[in-house]
This record gives C-alpha cells, structure tokens and sequence, in this order.
C-alpha cells in the first residue's frame, strides 16, 4: 500500500539526512570546514523536497486515479485501431 511505501522512504530519509548531518557536523566541528554544515543542510533539504514531491505525485495519482484512466486509454486505443478497415 502506499502507506507502507510512505513509511519506508520516510525511514530512509531520516537515516539518509542523520548521515548527512553528522558528516557535516563533525566535518565542521573538528575538521574546521565550516562550509559544510550549510552544505550538509542543503542536501538535506533537497532530498526530503525529492522524497515529499514523489510521495505527493503518487497520492495525486491514486485520488485522481490517473493508473485507471491511463488503463481505460490504452484499452480503448487497441480496440479502435481493431476496428479500423
């Protein structure tokens, strides 16, 4: 279901962005690359953007339910060039 599909990215997303957010800190902290901690940020950021905009497009999917219309096309398609002389 979507729901799981939701909760697994959303698991991997959290320890995807602690990753980053260590490395920047302790790259930042001790390495003396103070750059890293907005980079390390930014990184985060885009990638839970990526993940909330995919989830978005497939819940939008589903309510519209854009698979079904797309199914019923493609259908319709194969029995009119069926009937064409």
């Amino acid at each position: 279901s979507n729901l799981a599909v939701a909760t697994a990215w959303h698991h991997r997303s959290d320890s995807l962005a602690a990753g980053v957010a260590l490395g920047s800190q302790l790259g930042s902290a001790l390495g003396g690359w103070h750059a890293l901690d907005p980079l390390g940020g930014g990184v985060v950021a885009a990638m839970l953007g990526q993940s909330a905009l995919s989830s978005l497009r497939d819940s939008l999917d589903d309510l519209l339910d854009y698979n079904a219309a797309a199914a019923e096309l493609a259908e319709g398609a194969g029995e009119a060039g069926a009937e064409a002389p």
